[in-house]
């Protein structure tokens, strides 16, 4: 990760240079922090929803490293009620694609990660919102993989368009288990351009509906 932080701002040499950073860079140098602030944010603007993939194989280590550092998503009763189902083989990815209502270009990527939902814990532990949190704690995971996956400058989609039960079969899931998501991971071959909408719509203060912040009352 260190080595991709070089590389993001070894690329925008010329744009700090351009606006006279480079008179702070000493302050900078003593501060690193800033700096992987500056890269973490712009990973987070710059995450697509990508379709296209990429032949390449992804190293089984980059895909370790990507699901090992997802299991620190918060988890309601720090239980971490999901498993991931690795699939790499050709045939299978594409009857993958078949399944999820042929969406072939699931079969594109070299990796797809099959994330599977177990309720059990939760509902024993929180009987009424136990499958709620269960839900919760499974998305905040998928959200980690797809950031992780960017991160390592690799694309990835967040797929939820599925025969559940027909996927669950094929891939030897027990019944009572959910898949949560299917997720293509490779080296992206498209680059989406996309708006989102402002903050200022999504934000209200002290009671819903109120977005003067100096109106509290």
């Amino acid at each position: 990760m260190k080595e991709r932080i070089k590389e993001f701002f070894a690329r925008k040499g010329n744009y700090y240079q351009n606006n006279e950073v480079n008179e702070n860079k000493e302050e900078k140098n003593q501060n690193p922090s800033e700096e992987i602030k500056r890269y973490a944010i712009e990973k987070f603007k710059t995450r697509r929803s990508i379709r296209k993939y990429s032949q390449k194989e992804v190293p089984w280590k980059t895909i370790h490293d990507i699901i090992e550092n997802a299991l620190n998503a918060p988890a309601a009763g720090n239980i971490q009620n999901y498993k991931v189902i690795v699939v790499t083989e050709k045939k299978k990815r594409h009857e993958i694609g078949k399944l999820s209502f042929h969406q072939y270009w699931l079969s594109e990527a070299p990796t797809l990660l099959v994330v599977v939902r177990d309720n059990y814990d939760l509902k024993n532990m929180y009987p009424n919102e136990g499958e709620t949190y269960a839900i919760q704690n499974s998305a905040a995971f998928i959200q980690n993989l797809l950031l992780l996956a960017h991160f390592n400058e690799l694309g990835a989609c967040w797929v939820e368009a599925y025969d559940n039960e027909v996927v669950k079969e094929y891939l030897g899931i027990p019944i009572e288990k959910t898949v949560d998501a299917i997720i293509p991971i490779g080296y992206p071959l498209e680059n989406p351009k996309i708006s989102k909408d402002p903050m200022t719509s999504k934000v209200f203060f002290e009671k819903y509906g109120n977005k003067n912040r100096e109106n509290h009352h």
